[in-house]
């Protein structure tokens, strides 16, 4: 018999709400890690690199939804029909924090491959999930590898508007991987977000931090015990997988000096610190998204759909080296 977690990718588990389900990404120990700070527990609690996946005879497919928050002001639904992304259902702004989904799915085959990717920006509760009467349902095989995407904002998806657009979400479907995206906007080095009893054993780490850091450390000493301390813990929890570290993408302000330093500096201590680990290849963050304003949502910091497929498909050419 199927249960909700079955219909479910990229989650570790589902919270059950007084009739309603959140797929979750992150367990018990980290949710506490982010829950005195309210931005980003919010943004802990969004489904980012989530989607429903079935098999399905059925005629359509829906639910129900209350958004309980968002991180950025829009919600898509993503929808690929066999593999292929056929629609995207959602609105900016968004207009309601409740609504309703309905996809009516093609008779292509008897039975068809629906994957439907949620907002990753809010923080959404399903209710009512149901099918067209008397269609059923089968699970969707997992795949043979395990990715997991370890970052902050930039991992999120943010400013992306399309969940599937997400970096994680497309190196996933590039490699045929399944996906557990732990990118949580704002975030930085910090030790105390990794948890070694993680239902979730990956064979490929992505790590994407330091654009945060560089403006909240006070020192170049700071940062260096912060990133170190990290390493050694994700080392010590995956020594057997295929780790790459990225370093900061192209921001506008690149060439600014914070307190701790300059850019190039931070960048230079990730190098060091990775490179007594063979496990571990360091990306270039600053040559995967053109370095121009226009493939950034925001101009300046996170990139847009367009700058993210760029980043995917360059770091691509690193993973499957």
């Amino acid at each position: 018999m199927l249960t909700n977690k079955d219909l479910f990718k990229g989650c570790i588990d589902i919270e059950e709400l007084d009739g309603g389900i959140r797929p979750i990404r992150f367990t018990r120990k980290q949710f506490s890690v982010y829950e005195d700070n309210a931005a980003l527990s919010l943004r802990s609690r969004c489904p980012s690199g989530i989607c429903i996946d079935i098999e399905t005879n059925a005629s359509y497919i829906a639910f129900d939804y209350n958004i309980e928050g968002w991180a950025r002001d829009w919600l898509y639904f993503d929808v690929f029909l066999n593999n292929v992304f056929v629609h995207t259902i959602g609105c900016s702004p968004i207009e309601e924090a409740k609504g309703s989904f309905h996809y009516n799915i093609p008779k292509v085959h008897k039975f068809n491959r629906v994957t439907i990717y949620l907002p990753h920006l809010v923080d959404i509760v399903l209710y009512n999930l149901r099918v067209s009467y008397g269609a059923s349902i089968r699970a969707v095989s997992n795949y043979e590898k395990n990715l997991l995407c370890l970052g902050d904002s930039i991992t999120q998806g943010m400013d992306g508007k399309y969940p599937s657009s997400s970096y994680p979400v497309l190196l996933s479907r590039f490699i045929g991987a399944n996906i557990l995206n732990q990118g949580v906007g704002g975030d930085v080095f910090n030790v105390h977000n990794l948890d070694p009893s993680l239902p979730f054993e990956p064979d490929i780490i992505t790590v994407a931090y330091g654009t945060n850091d560089w403006g909240l450390c006070k020192s170049m000493s700071e940062f260096e015990r912060n990133c170190r301390e990290y390493i050694d813990a994700l080392m010590d929890m995956y020594e057997e997988c295929k780790i790459f570290v990225i370093t900061p993408i192209w921001r506008s302000d690149i060439n600014e000096i914070k307190p701790m330093g300059d850019m190039q500096s931070l960048k230079n201590s990730i190098y060091s610190i990775c490179e007594e680990y063979p496990q571990i290849d360091v990306i270039d963050g600053q040559m995967l998204v053109p370095n121009m304003p226009h493939f950034f949502g925001d101009k300046s910091v996170h990139p847009s759909d367009e700058g993210f497929l760029h980043m995917a498909i360059n770091l691509l050419r690193y993973i499957m080296q």
